[in-house]
């Protein structure tokens, strides 16, 4: 799939640069790949003191696994089901309904369970929304097993084309604090890249001279460059309003609405 070259390749040899892009070849997937976004000037003139900022990438694919997928899809099916859980099991022991109870069940032991709970449909549930909270990522697969648990049938192609459309959508729209990179130099994921700008983290200037664990691959073009920085600055200059007032100005428009 051809995609167009927002990224050129460079190597240690030229001087380090904001918007050049790090590989970290130790780490797991979800740290693998880094943008310095440190001012060009302030490296040039040592302001930064030894200090380089860089903004975590992460393959599109992962972004969807551990957010959208989980928010639009798993995460609505993982509280139904732990309503669903805690109903069943506190109706079954005679127990009150709370936080801390659905905690304490989700801690204990399989074979603790099948001596106190004679459900074998309601254990399976609690094992498998275990499983659920203890992942970080998501697949289809763990959509379609929650969904079959609480509603006792399949999930029908229907409503999947609509919540990858949903998916697709925010994919298309990404938030502010996210900045799609379509390719990254001698890489070989042909679905994009996502700059996460609120996940800032610092590495040493002399560990990237070395190349202590890690390889300068590429750098950033103009203006996608210029795009990403507009974004950061954006992202941290961002001031809220209280959420009182929020709330007051959404009451406000609806009567205004309702009186046209």
């Amino acid at each position: 799939m051809d995609t167009e070259q927002c990224t050129e390749i460079t190597n240690n040899s030229t001087p380090l640069q904001q918007g050049d892009i790090l590989y970290f070849h130790e780490n797991q997937d979800d740290e693998k790949y880094g943008i310095v976004v440190t001012g060009d000037c302030d490296i040039a003139q040592h302001k930064c003191r030894g200090k380089i900022s860089y903004c975590t990438i992460t393959t599109a694919k992962y972004y969807i696994s551990t957010e959208l997928l989980f928010d639009f899809c798993v995460l609505p099916e993982m509280n139904k089901l732990k309503e669903n859980v805690l109903k069943g099991v506190c109706k079954l022991l005679n127990a009150e309904q709370s936080n801390s109870f659905l905690q304490t069940l989700l801690e204990l032991e399989e074979d603790y369970l099948q001596t106190q709970i004679k459900d074998e449909k309601l254990i399976r549930k609690i094992i498998l929304l275990k499983n659920m909270c203890n992942k970080t990522s998501f697949s289809l697969i763990d959509y379609k097993n929650l969904f079959h648990a609480n509603n006792n049938r399949d999930l029908d192609e229907e409503k999947l084309k609509k919540d990858k459309n949903k998916i697709l959508s925010k994919l298309n729209s990404l938030p502010g604090d996210k900045y799609y990179i379509s390719e990254l130099p001698n890489q070989n994921d042909n679905y994009g890249y996502i700059v996460h700008l609120r996940y800032i983290n610092i590495i040493s200037e002399e560990d990237i001279k070395k190349q202590n664990h890690l390889y300068r691959i590429g750098h950033l073009k103009a203006p996608y460059l210029y795009k990403l920085t507009q974004k950061l600055g954006a992202v941290f200059s961002d001031i809220g309003e209280p959420e009182e007032f929020e709330k007051n100005r959404t009451e406000i428009n609806n009567i205004l609405i309702k009186e046209l």
